[in-house]
């Protein structure tokens, strides 16, 4: 009789024992799920959090080109037409008096040239019609012909066929080289650049390469963040978007820009 105790009470500890463990193992299971989802709600905050940043930053550098651009056309654009006005108003009296001359005449059809420079920087830079119609190759050849003064000589090597990329990525690329193009003219007094692109792997890279100062990475992460750095931050923003990197590299004869970034962004 006592063996037969002995036996139902191991039976009954041994089954305490199992499911004591089976709920332990239970707890665990749900205390880990539940961390799990923890974890896996926190990343998903993250990101959206970071998409937010970066949108935000996108927005905000829209609105600091648009700014940007209503200073150039206030600051540049509007003196050059009211001179022009002024110019042609003179130019009638002149002609009533008989004393226009063709010296007086060229200087208003050069200053009419420099408007209508200024009104194509701010057309290409507000609806690019070539990057719309014919592709980033294309626009970028047609960019570089308006701004090839005679001491610059920009060379494209460009082939559309070698560009499968999303519009989104097309179009954050023309508006980070003609802020780099424009910067390299500018600050780095290149005379002379190179543009071409590569299809690596799933990547894509464009190479800008230049015989003026530069500047490195180092250097680039400084300026950017700089008051005056203004366009360079707009590049670093639409880095952000198409999951970019940029690398700066400067030498003796020869600076590079590289950008690479994603053909499927």
């Amino acid at each position: 009789m006592g063996d037969k105790a002995n036996i139902i009470l191991l039976v009954l500890m041994g089954s305490m024992v199992m499911f004591l463990l089976i709920m332990v193992i239970i707890t665990f299971s749900v205390m880990y799920s539940r961390r799990m989802q923890e974890k896996d709600a926190a990343h998903k905050i993250e990101m959206k959090n970071l998409e937010l940043s970066a949108l935000r930053s996108v927005l905000e550098a829209e609105e600091t080109e648009r700014d940007r651009m209503a200073s150039g056309i206030h600051d540049e654009l509007g003196p050059l037409l009211s001179s022009l006005k002024l110019a042609l108003t003179e130019s009638i009296k002149k002609h009533e008096r008989g004393t226009l001359t063709t010296e007086f005449l060229t200087r208003n059809r050069d200053a009419a040239g420099d408007a209508s420079e200024n009104i194509r920087s701010v057309c290409h830079a507000l609806s690019p019609q070539y990057l719309n119609r014919y592709g980033l190759c294309h626009a970028i050849e047609n960019f570089t012909q308006t701004v090839a003064l005679p001491k610059i000589k920009i060379v494209t090597e460009l082939t559309e066929a070698q560009l499968k990329i999303s519009n989104t990525a097309r179009n954050q690329v023309y508006c980070i080289l003609l802020e780099l193009i424009n910067n390299v003219m500018k600050h780095d007094g290149a005379r002379k650049m190179q543009i071409y692109f590569e299809k690596i792997d799933k990547d894509s890279k464009v190479t800008l390469k230049h015989n003026g100062v530069g500047i490195t990475t180092e250097e680039f992460e400084t300026f950017k963040n700089e008051p005056q750095g203004l366009g360079l931050l707009s590049i670093q923003t639409r880095i952000v978007v198409i999951n970019g990197i940029l690398e700066f590299a400067k030498g003796e004869l020869e600076s590079t820009i590289v950008l690479r970034f994603p053909s499927d962004i």
